[in-house]
């Protein structure tokens, strides 16, 4: 009797070990599937984000984009407006928290004549000024008037 009672008991355990073996599993698939779940919402919001910046232009980054915005004449000379010739110049300029200059500029072939335009920041050094020229980081030179 006792032999059939400890057998039975035995036989239990195992019963309740192996359900609970299964909830185990299921609560790890869930886990498992939750988290999933969870990264592809994050890649989606991370492609989506990508996009927005993507479109518009006030979003991307400067650098590989960057133009020259100067041309080929010779440095001495210099046109009506002071500036070098093939200087673009910024008029009705302000230096920005981060180092760059806004303003209309006027003078260059990839803006529309007193198109506002945001400089890429400053190079080293460089302390803007009416009636001086600037140059950027990047390379890029201007005559602030």
């Amino acid at each position: 009797e006792a032999a059939k009672r400890e057998k039975a008991e035995v036989a239990a355990r195992k019963r309740e070990e192996a359900a609970a073996l299964k909830r185990e599993k299921a609560e790890a698939a869930a886990r498992l599937k939750k988290e999933r779940e969870e990264a592809a919402g994050k890649k989606k919001l991370q492609a989506s984000k990508k996009q927005a910046v993507m479109k518009d232009p006030r979003l991307q980054k400067a650098g590989s984009g960057t133009i020259s915005l100067f041309g080929g004449a010779s440095a001495g000379s210099t046109g009506k407006s002071g500036a070098p010739a093939g200087v673009p110049v910024i008029s009705g300029w302000k230096k920005n928290g981060n180092g760059s200059i806004s303003g209309s500029i006027t003078g260059s072939s990839n803006f529309k004549e007193g198109e506002r335009v945001t400089t890429s920041k400053l190079a080293a050094g460089q302390v803007p000024a009416s009636g001086k020229v600037v140059s950027t980081a990047s390379g890029s030179k201007y005559f602030l008037k």
